[in-house]
């Protein structure tokens, strides 16, 4: 009887973050402050980072999904995986799928014949997020993806062309879909990493001028209404807070997740 099963305790589930930001910010250093954690080792650079839990270091899809297998069905300390990072993982399943292909004149998904390439990207990925969903859910585990950042272009149907700072995954199909969307549709919260820069004016000869400096500080970057990058959270967060676990988990500990979408991506023409 479905009466029976009727439930009151809430279920213990993982968190889905993404956090992307500049080179040398600190962000695998962000994912190795987690306690219990595991890397998905896809870049090989994680040596400096003392304490840093990692599965071998590998360039196959092939691999990458034996690996979550085996997290998945084997009893594990665990308890958040380190996707390091989401932008090479693509990148190897666009590897995977032009060798599926078996032809030598095929080297890029692009190659594919009649743009089939990019829809074969999306179903990989929808597949991927549900291995993924499957560790938060099943094994309760947290799933902090990790990302590099890159300048996108954005033309609206109203107005003039603006560029905004995005993670490093494809944005844009014929469709009007694209493996950014997907992403973001799936995380609970997508953060920007940067270093604070502070402008100070200076005089000159005809007037003044701004300059940036450098303060040092490492900040995340949460506001989802600021167009010059993508972020928000589905969790009642500062818009920017210091860049460190700690500062994340007490900024978060005790709030209730909403239902609305983190973020909303800019629609690419």
């Amino acid at each position: 009887m479905f009466l029976e099963q009727v439930t009151k305790e809430q279920k213990q589930t993982g968190l889905r973050v993404m956090i992307y930001g500049e080179p040398k910010v600190g962000k695998s250093y962000f994912g190795a402050q987690i306690p219990n954690h595991v890397f998905l080792n896809l870049e090989n650079g994680l040596e400096h980072l003392n304490g840093a839990n990692k599965l071998p270091y590998t360039e196959s899809y092939e691999e990458v999904k034996a690996m979550l297998k085996e997290l998945a069905t084997v009893d594990h300390p665990y308890k958040t995986l380190v996707v390091d990072s989401a932008d090479v993982l693509e990148n190897l399943i666009k590897k995977w799928i032009v060798g599926l292909q078996n032809n030598t004149n095929i080297r890029d998904i692009a190659d594919i014949a009649f743009g089939r390439g990019y829809p074969l990207l999306l179903t990989e990925t929808r597949k991927l997020i549900e291995k993924f969903e499957y560790l938060r859910t099943k094994k309760g585990m947290n799933i902090i993806f990790i990302c590099h950042s890159e300048v996108k272009k954005m033309q609206p149907p109203v107005g003039n062309e603006y560029t905004y700072i995005a993670p490093s995954l494809y944005a844009k199909t014929t469709q009007g879909d694209s493996t950014l969307k997907i992403y973001s549709d799936y995380v609970d919260i997508i953060g920007y990493c940067t270093f604070k820069t502070i402008v100070q004016t200076q005089s000159t000869g005809f007037g003044s001028r701004g300059q940036a400096i450098g303060t040092g500080e490492r900040v995340l970057h949460l506001d989802a209404s600021n167009p010059a990058y993508i972020a928000g959270s589905r969790y009642p967060m500062p818009a920017q807070i210091p860049f460190s676990w700690e500062s994340f988990i007490t900024n978060l500990t005790g709030k209730e997740p909403t239902k609305e979408k983190a973020t909303e991506i800019p629609t690419e023409e």
